[in-house]
Parts: C-alpha cells; structure tokens; sequence
C-alpha cells in the first residue's frame, strides 16, 4: 500500500500526520447504515479533542500504519465550529443523527420480490421537481432548471439541531435551506451512476458547507419514493 499523496490534497494528508488516531465504534452504526457495516468509524483527536472522523472500508491502514487508502474513503473534520470536506470525501452528519432500528418506511429493491426496475431520474439531465423521500423518513426537495440551468437540493424535514450536545453537527445540514447541486449519483453494482433510483441511496455533491472546504457530499438512506411535482405556477 503506498501513501495517496497524489489522490489527496497534501494539506490533508499533512494535517492528518500530526493526529492520533484512535479507533471508535459509534452506536447502532450497523443498523444506521448497514452497507457501510464492513467498515469501522475512527475518531481522530489532537489533544484529546475531537476534531475528526473517517469511516472507510480500508480504515485498517489509517489504524495500523497512518496510510490512507483512496478506496470508498469517508472523511470530514471539525474544529472550532468549522467543517471541512476533503475532494473525495462523504458527509459525516449521516453519523450525527439519531440511530435509526428499523426503517421508516419498506425499502423496495428493484428487480426483487416483483419490483419492477425502473429508471433513474437525472435532475442533472431533466427539468423538473420531484419530492424524495428516503427510508429514514427524510424528504428531499430536488429542483432543476435543465442540464444547462440549476440544480438545488433542499432536505424539508428537520432534523436535530446544532444545540443539542449529542448533535454538534446538526445545523450544517442546512434543513430548509436549498443547496446548490453539481450531481446526483446511486451505486449500480460496483459503479456509481447519475440519476435517483428507488431501492438506492441517492448521493448529492453540494456546494462546500464551509468556505474551506472543496467539497460535500451528502448520502441518504435508500430511496423509497421519487415523486414528480408540478411546476411552480401551474395548476394540476
């Protein structure tokens, strides 16, 4: 395994040298999100504080020899109220909810037990609006102008906020408040693929939620829902 100093910004890498690393199990994480269920959640800390966490199925190397792997690599740090995103990195506030037991609602996988597949719905490719409401009862507002317009996202049900010690995270998710969209992805078998599918965990790459940081990527739990809303002025 050699040292990704050519995937990662050096800033990252040289930041992260200077940390210890210690490993952390984070409650329920296995029924919260059960596909990332092979990896084990790590806790960065300078000083006895805080200030990072990694989830990553190769989370192992960063463990035992300070490397990191580029493969399926979370990443997200925290400090002093600032949250940073690295390039390839996923959006930790899906550690900070509550831990979900059993889905809201059924997930229904395409192609199994009568399923009909059906096919993705790419606001990055098509104009529209559509309601997407997830198995952990979040509900996302996706809206696009076109391929050559705006695509934002706006998560419409609130969840814990930045007050509540547990959750020190939760204002960042921005609940209620669109975001600026440059994608939309589901994993299709070992590859990523545009579009929102039901049955999928829809990922959205927003605008940084901090100044410093390149970028954020949000994930949500499958998607039990996708539904076509009328335009904003028209009558139906």
């Amino acid at each position: 395994m050699t040292r990704p100093t050519e995937r990662l910004r050096g800033a990252v890498w040289d930041y992260l040298e200077h940390l210890e690393p210690v490993a952390e199990v984070v409650p329920h994480f296995d029924e919260f999100v059960p596909d990332l269920n092979a990896g084990t959640p790590v806790v960065l800390t300078d000083g006895g504080t805080r200030i990072a966490v990694i989830v990553a199925w190769d989370v192992w190397a960063l463990q035992h020899e300070r490397y990191l792997s580029a493969a399926a690599l979370s990443w997200a740090h925290w400090r002093s109220g600032r949250f940073e995103a690295a390039a390839f990195g996923w959006d930790v506030l899906r550690l900070l909810r509550p831990p979900m037991q059993e889905p809201l609602h059924p997930i229904a996988h395409p192609g199994e037990d009568g399923v009909p597949m059906c096919d993705p719905v790419d606001p990055m490719r098509s104009a529209g609006r559509w309601l997407v409401t997830t198995a952990s009862g979040a509900m996302h507002l996706i809206e696009s102008t076109g391929p050559d317009g705006t695509v934002t996202a706006t998560r419409v049900t609130a969840g814990p906020a930045g007050d509540d010690p547990r959750y020190p995270l939760g204002t960042l998710r921005r609940d209620n408040q669109a975001l600026h969209v440059t994608g939309v992805q589901h994993q299709s078998g070992a590859d990523m693929a545009n579009g929102i599918v039901i049955g999928e965990d829809m990922y959205l790459y927003l605008e940084p939620l901090d100044p410093a940081a390149g970028l954020t990527v949000r994930r949500t739990t499958p998607v039990v829902a996708i539904e076509k809303l009328p335009e904003v002025g028209t009558r139906g």
